[in-house]
């Protein structure tokens, strides 16, 4: 599975755009289900969006880290002028490919 490593070890610059979906705690029976085991929710969901994405900024998942899955951006090269339209597509195109994945209903029926 391709990863960028440990969400420890990013480099942020901050102003950035970030996303983040995980289960706390990390070594709980929860985590364990959703995000550890092969063929869990977070693994095929993330399998799921890398495949969907083919240009940066892509998902990155850790199963060690809070953050499971993680997709961040930073605006510092963006323009100043269209920062706030360019934060929002992200954001919006982010949280259409969690849903798209059906990782929101998914979740919610776990936890009913």
């Amino acid at each position: 599975m391709e990863s960028a490593g440990k969400f420890t070890t990013l480099e942020v610059q901050a102003p950035e755009c970030a996303v983040f979906a995980w289960v706390n705690p990390v070594a709980g029976a929860l985590h364990r289900r959703l995000v550890n085991t092969k063929g869990s929710l977070f693994r095929a969901t993330f399998e799921y969006i890398r495949w969907l994405t083919h240009r940066p900024p892509r998902f990155v998942f850790d199963e060690s880290e809070l953050p499971a899955m993680m997709r961040h951006q930073s605006v510092r090269e963006w323009p100043a002028a269209k920062r706030t339209h360019l934060s929002r597509n992200f954001f919006v195109e982010t949280l259409a490919w969690l849903v798209r994945s059906g990782i929101v209903r998914k979740l919610r029926e776990e936890v009913e």
